[in-house]
């Protein structure tokens, strides 16, 4: 019989070449196992924090059972499962039942404090400030340059929060003593004018500065009426006056926030979704207890602010909607084509975009938004939600196709520059006429990479409290390294927040498993100053009925700033570590110098983290 010929030859070639390659494929080493790295981690740093401190060195001091994460305990569903790929040998399976709770808060996720610490642990940062990304290859500080003393003492506001002469803060906010101003400043806006109880004060001014920088973490507690006594030290021109600050304060509507770095607030986006929490009395404790502040809409929440009030109400910052009253009666305060097309933000476009983009560079619309805004802080609202504080360019047609406006004081095409020159300015407006009201912004955080230097990016910064992070460390745009997309960029542009006095908040979007919820809060402590938060949009993680119990992990205060070891991220703390692979870095095999115990209780002394993995680890 003759051989095949033509096609027929050649495919008889190529099955055959198929089956060689499959067998080849079959018996060769995957090649995962031919690229893992080893990251050989030493916990003795840890391990001596945690024997240095008291035995219950991260119990709080609270009423109520006290809930070890991954227990379910405190929860209505009850969730588990292992995380990592942890090796049998390597892995405690009985989970040692016997295992010391004493580290865990309380089932409701708060930590009452009945007395004043008197704990002086001091956690600095080891590094400079952190202008351009990633300031050595081995170091990822958050370059503060501050002092944190790590007490935790309870105090609240004063004031109504708008008062520029209040002597306390709340919220478990950082009180931050500026060396370049000496102006005393915290996250809510109050100036601090620290008194030494006898009637005489020591002023800080704008003319004046302090002789050093140090910043204060707070713990705030409901109904408890404490006495702090701090040291102040300013110099106005060449006189020097040190004084003490005594402030006794009763709260009786306090922020759960904890003062620790090792421990995030829980934010919670209250859409409608949300409403069937909240239309009884039900689960008013649950919130309140577990839930360190809200986004909150419309006039929905005004009378529910009797029963939680730390809120920020959502405003879109240059939106004016598609049939309003403002959009038929003032048709200039729209953006437009070149041909009298509107403008558009390209959001829910699929059957026209809802929305039209204002010309944020208009003085009667900045009047009357910044009107409406005012309006609501009469209502009783402490905080405002920005909306779409985008230094970059999401304008669009009808469609969400890109546009691009004219420019009202031009005439011409309006530039990027432009754009954001006009958004930042109203911005800085709007501070202006806020004072002492929380102002949250939610940006575009790769518009500039913090590598390259860009005032309008710093001036946005400057103006907000908080600034949300929609996407979180979850972003499936995020990459390694230190690109305009990279994960270590992700993280200085957080500390970029930091310097400038606000925070942030990790709103994850696209959780969908624990592994997801474990790398975002991982990623938080990673960068946590103190008063950070924490969330995610799945309801099965954070509602009343299923919240996730790794939302109460409380590592106490940060060793010190991250860092990188062995090629993956890390932070050590008074009561455990953090350790981060970055997404698309390959899998890497880490190996504790000593047992530890992961969120779920597991006890392990090795496991792969995956790219876009991380671990929370105690000691065991």
């Amino acid at each position: 019989m003759k051989s095949p010929k033509g096609p027929f030859r050649f495919l008889g070639y190529t099955a055959l070449a198929m089956v060689l390659l499959a067998v080849a494929v079959v018996f060769a080493p995957s090649d995962s196992a031919q690229q893992i790295r080893t990251a050989d981690i030493d916990v003795d740093t840890i391990d001596a924090a945690a024997r240095a401190k008291n035995k219950d060195w991260d119990k709080k001091k609270s009423t109520g059972k006290q809930c070890e994460p991954g227990t379910g305990c405190g929860n209505t569903k009850k969730r588990g499962g292992s995380v990592l790929r942890v090796s049998d040998a390597d892995t405690d399976s009985t989970a040692d039942a016997s295992t010391d709770t004493s580290d865990a808060p309380n089932e409701d996720g708060v930590e009452p404090t009945d007395s004043v610490s008197t704990d002086p642990t001091v956690s600095q940062s080891d590094t400079g400030n952190l202008e351009d990304g990633i300031s050595s290859p081995t170091t990822l500080a958050d370059g503060e340059g501050d002092t944190t003393v790590a007490q935790q003492i309870s105090t609240s506001s004063g004031g109504d929060g708008g008062d520029d002469s209040s002597s306390t803060t709340e919220s478990g906010a950082e009180t931050t003593l500026q060396s370049s101003t000496g102006v005393v400043t915290d996250d809510s806006e109050d100036a601090l004018s620290p008194s030494d109880g006898s009637g005489d004060q020591t002023t800080t001014s704008a003319q004046a500065t302090t002789a050093q920088q140090v910043t204060t973490t707070q713990q705030v507690t409901t109904t408890q009426q404490v006495t702090t006594t701090q040291q102040v030290t300013t110099t106005q021109g060449t006189t020097t006056t040190t004084g003490s600050t005594t402030t006794t304060t009763t709260s009786s509507d306090a922020d759960n926030s904890c003062c620790a770095e090792g421990y995030a607030g829980v934010h919670v986006d209250a859409s409608s979704s949300f409403d069937k929490w909240t239309e009884g009395d039900e689960y008013w404790p649950f919130i309140n207890a577990n839930y360190a502040k809200m986004t909150v809409y419309g006039s929905y929440w005004d009378s529910r602010l009797e029963h939680y009030n730390r809120v920020i109400v959502y405003r879109n910052v240059y939106a004016i909607h598609v049939g309003s009253s403002n959009a038929t009666e003032h048709p200039e305060w729209i953006l437009r084509e070149r041909d009298g097309s509107p403008v558009y933000i390209p959001w829910g476009c699929s059957n026209g975009c809802p929305q039209y983009a204002a010309d944020v560079s208009n003085p009667q619309f900045r009047q009357d938004f910044i009107a409406t805004l005012k309006d609501l802080v009469r209502r009783g609202y402490p905080g405002m939600m920005l909306d779409d504080t985008n230094l970059a360019w999401r304008l669009s047609d009808r469609n969400g196709n890109d546009a691009e406006p004219i420019d009202p004081a031009t005439g011409q095409t309006m530039t990027l520059t432009a754009w954001q020159t006009y958004l930042v300015e109203f911005l800085e407006e709007i501070r202006r006429e806020l004072p002492g009201v929380t102002i949250a912004h939610n940006p575009i955080w790769y518009v500039d990479s913090p590598g390259f230097d860009n005032s309008l990016v710093e001036r946005q910064i400057q103006v907000a409290d908080l600034i949300q992070l929609e996407r979180g460390a979850t972003d499936g745009g995020l990459v390694d390294g230190t690109g305009r997309y990279g994960f270590q960029s992700f993280l200085s542009y957080i500390d970029r927040v930091h310097r400038a006095g606000g925070q942030v908040l990790l709103q994850d979007e696209d959780a969908d498993s624990e592994d997801d919820l474990i790398f975002n809060l991982a990623a938080t402590l990673l960068v946590n100053n103190g008063g950070d938060l924490v969330s995610t949009e799945n309801w099965d993680y954070i509602s009343p009925v299923s919240f996730w119990d790794g939302f109460n992990t409380d590592l106490g205060h940060a060793l010190g700033s991250r860092y990188l070891d062995d090629g993956l991220i890390r932070r050590d703390f008074t009561g455990g570590m953090v350790l981060l692979n970055e997404p698309d870095a390959g899998p890497v095999q880490v190996n504790l110098s000593k047992p530890m115990r992961l969120l779920n209780g597991q006890q392990v002394t090795s496991f792969v983290l995956d790219g876009r993995e991380a671990a929370i680890l105690r000691p065991a």
